[in-house]
Order: C-alpha cells, then structure tokens, then sequence
C-alpha cells in the first residue's frame, strides 16, 4: 500500500570510516486531523466568549483574549476551546504563586 511519507535521502561520509554513506530521513506526510464549517468556528467563539466572561482573571488578559477570539483571522474549533479556557487558568494561577 503506497503511503504519502516524504523521504529525503542526503550523501554524507561516515564520521567512522570516511567512506560514502546515504542516509535517509522519512517525515510523514500532514494528515487531517478537524474538520469544520464556520457555523463550527461561530459555535465555538461564543461558547469561548462565554466561558472566558465567566473567569475570574486580569481584566485586561481577559479584554486581550476577547479581542483575539473577535479577530475574523482568529480560527478554532470547538475541541480548542478547552485548551484557550485552560491556558487561561494555568497563565493566572502562574501569577498567583
């Protein structure tokens, strides 16, 4: 079964023997990991909105982040919005300690 893996075999002489050897490095080719609409990525803005309303930090994190998330270039789907809400957590309990 072919696979889309990328190869890239480089010339190169042994560090040992200093004859020619090749050596050959496969990357794996970028694979679909989400799909959405932008229903989905609407969705998910208000839900983040919402949530990040709801959080006691900063004020003014908490404006910079609602300006993010209302950028049209800004995307996520809705499986991003816990990660958003947590670094949110994790960057103000960092303060905190």
């Amino acid at each position: 079964m072919p696979t889309n893996n990328i190869k890239t075999i480089i010339p190169i002489n042994c560090p040992h023997c200093n004859g020619g050897i090749f050596v050959e490095f496969v990357n794996k080719a970028p694979e679909f990991s989400t799909v959405f609409t932008l229903k989905d990525i609407e969705t998910a803005k208000k839900d983040a909105k919402m949530r990040i309303e709801c959080l006691s930090i900063d004020e003014k994190k908490k404006e910079e982040v609602l300006n993010w998330v209302n950028d049209e270039t800004t995307i996520f789907s809705a499986g991003e919005v816990d990660e958003i809400i947590n670094s949110l957590l994790i960057d103000q309990n960092e303060k905190i300690n």
